[in-house]
């Protein structure tokens, strides 16, 4: 307990970051299940009343939670510039060189399990980490924008109607479309279970205190710890 009470505490993940990231999550998780219940054949199919309310009242919860997910997207969007400086977009500095000198170097950190030997080099997300969540937000783009567009036959007249209705025609007709949205929302679900997969081994081997971040915003940190990069040597 002694020795707690000397790790350093450094403020990373501000308040509303980290309320992101759970409604987000949650978010996420019930349009991953609605969205099962909503393709299950066994469920759309049926004939009887309460078949019909239930698949009805799933497309609503699911339409509500995507609603969500589009509101988180559009946050994190404006925190890149009104966050602190672990969140500003400031860190994704992909047109430098040496941003992705950092990504090979922490890639090959992790095939090799090299970092399980490591002190961390910093206490926001690494470059690979960063330019990963990046990839993420742009599949959710793709399923907002694909989401919404298979809601236009519902409301072709309405605001989804006219934002949307271009999309379609676009890739293919509503079939490519809804194709589409599956396979990337199987992607962006398989890339979800292995971040916390990740996270939790990270957090028992290399940095205990990193999932733990989420809830109160702060890292730990040895005593006179330094960020480092030592992909610049």
């Amino acid at each position: 307990m002694a020795k707690d009470k000397k790790m350093q505490k450094i403020y990373v993940w501000d308040g509303p970051l980290r309320i992101f990231h759970w409604v987000n999550a949650i978010a996420f998780f019930v349009l991953f299940i609605t969205g099962l219940m909503i393709a299950a054949p066994g469920v759309t199919t049926g004939g009887e009343p309460w078949d019909q309310f239930s698949v009805a009242t799933t497309r609503n919860v699911h339409f509500l939670a995507a609603n969500i997910f589009t509101v988180c997207l559009l946050f994190r969007i404006a925190w890149f510039f009104m966050g602190n400086k672990y969140s500003r977009w400031q860190r994704l500095k992909f047109y430098k060189p040496a941003y992705w000198k950092e990504v090979l170097y922490v890639a090959k950190e992790y095939f090799t399990f090299r970092h399980v030997h490591e002190k961390p080099h910093y206490v926001d997300h690494n470059a690979l980490a960063a330019a990963t969540y990046v990839a993420i937000y742009v599949l959710s783009v793709f399923l907002i924008v694909s989401g919404y567009a298979l809601r236009v036959g519902i409301d072709p007249d309405g605001v989804i109607g006219g934002l949307f209705a271009w999309f379609n025609p676009l890739v293919g007709g509503e079939g490519v479309t809804r194709l589409w949205h599956h396979a990337i929302a199987w992607l962006a679900t398989a890339i979800s279970v292995l971040h916390i997969l990740w996270s939790i081994s990270y957090t028992l081997i290399v940095d205990r205190s990193a999932l733990l971040a989420m809830f109160n915003g702060y890292k730990e940190r040895d005593p006179g710890w330094k960020p480092s990069k030592p992909w610049e040597k």
